[in-house]
């Protein structure tokens, strides 16, 4: 009996832990190996392994690579080649200065200044600043001749070139400028060239033409010359008349018993850009003598070239028409030179101009 309920409690006690784990999903591997060998091995492999594998890698790949490139080449070039017309090239450099170096010319001797005669020449190239060109104002830096034995710049004669044009603008002239000083004037208006292009090359040009002074002579020092080219678009028109007085004027010199003919000179410069346009220029004269057949005049123009105005036994003209000039220009230096051969009195230049 009792073995009977022993046997039924076993049974019921297994049913409810059989009830239990089907609940529970449970393994239950009871190895109770009760006291009867009653080796009841409930192993119930009840292999609930609810492998339910719920694999949430759901690969929702986030990484939205929305390549949103703001690298916006939008090349706006800015660069608006806004074509205004046909390229003129650079504006013309018109009052540039350009200098070129001096050089030294030995004097000439006591006894001639040989063939050829001592002389420089220098060079300066100069590019094409303008097609237009007016005006260029060629200026000298000459060391003065100065103290006791200083002489005038008379034996010297200047000339600027370019080209085939060749412009005679120093022509033997004093140039007194005090007692004992004498300078070359520094500043001279060239229009010769008026209308063409500045390129070319411009030569300067000195030669001497007798001994000076002392008897190791004076030499002639160009420190620096330069060249300006004066803009086209202020330059006024040529001058095409009017009247020029010079202000030298005074006491003409008598015939000298002991040294002989005596000469006097006097200068004028026309500053002024002048054009003749061919016409001939008048020079108009007041010279009183009381001799007048004894003297002559000459006038050396602005262009180099002389001119005689009146030869000893004439009379004295008060106008004397200037012909065979060889340039249209009448801007320039003159010089007019009057000699008395015969012994009989002084005379006197009152006033001289040209016109035109």
């Amino acid at each position: 009996m009792t073995k009977r309920l022993l046997a039924l409690l076993a049974i019921a006690t297994l049913g409810t832990a059989l009830v239990e784990a089907s609940c529970t999903g449970g393994k239950v591997g009871g190895d109770s190996d009760s006291d009867g060998d009653s080796d009841s091995d409930t192993d119930s492999d009840t292999d609930s392994d609810s492998d339910s594998d719920t694999d949430s890698d759901s690969d929702s790949d986030t990484d939205s690579d929305t390549d949103t490139d703001t690298d916006s080449d939008s090349d706006s070039d800015t660069d608006s080649d806004t074509d205004t017309g046909p390229d003129t090239g650079p504006e013309p450099d018109w009052d540039v200065v350009l200098c070129g170096e001096g050089a030294t010319m030995a004097d000439c001797s006591m006894f001639g200044c040989g063939d050829p005669p001592p002389s420089i020449e220098v060079d300066m190239t100069i590019p094409d600043l303008g097609d237009d060109m007016k005006v260029v104002t060629l200026t000298l830096d000459v060391t003065d001749r100065s103290g006791i034995t200083a002489t005038p710049f008379e034996d010297i004669e200047g000339t600027l070139t370019r080209g085939g044009t060749t412009v005679p603008f120093y022509n033997n002239y004093n140039s007194q400028t005090g007692p004992t000083t004498f300078s070359i004037a520094n500043t001279w208006a060239i229009p010769h060239f008026w209308g063409t292009s500045t390129a070319g090359t411009y030569t300067l040009y000195f030669e001497d033409s007798a001994h000076s002074g002392a008897l190791a002579g004076i030499p002639f020092e160009l420190v620096e010359w330069c060249l300006t080219f004066e803009d086209p678009s202020i330059t006024a028109a040529p001058t095409t008349s009017g009247s020029w007085s010079a202000t030298q004027t005074g006491t003409i010199d008598d015939y000298d018993t002991e040294y002989g003919e005596q000469t006097s000179v006097y200068e004028m410069r026309i500053t002024a850009v002048v054009d003749r346009d061919y016409a001939n220029p008048t020079l108009n004269l007041s010279v009183s003598h009381p001799s007048p057949t004894d003297i002559t005049i000459e006038l050396v123009a602005a262009d180099g070239t002389a001119h005689t105005v009146k030869n000893t036994g004439d009379p004295i003209p008060s106008a004397y028409s200037i012909t065979g000039l060889s340039s249209t220009w009448l801007t320039g230096a003159y010089k007019l030179v009057i000699t008395d051969y015969t012994a009989g009195g002084e005379g006197t230049l009152s006033a001289w101009s040209i016109s035109l």
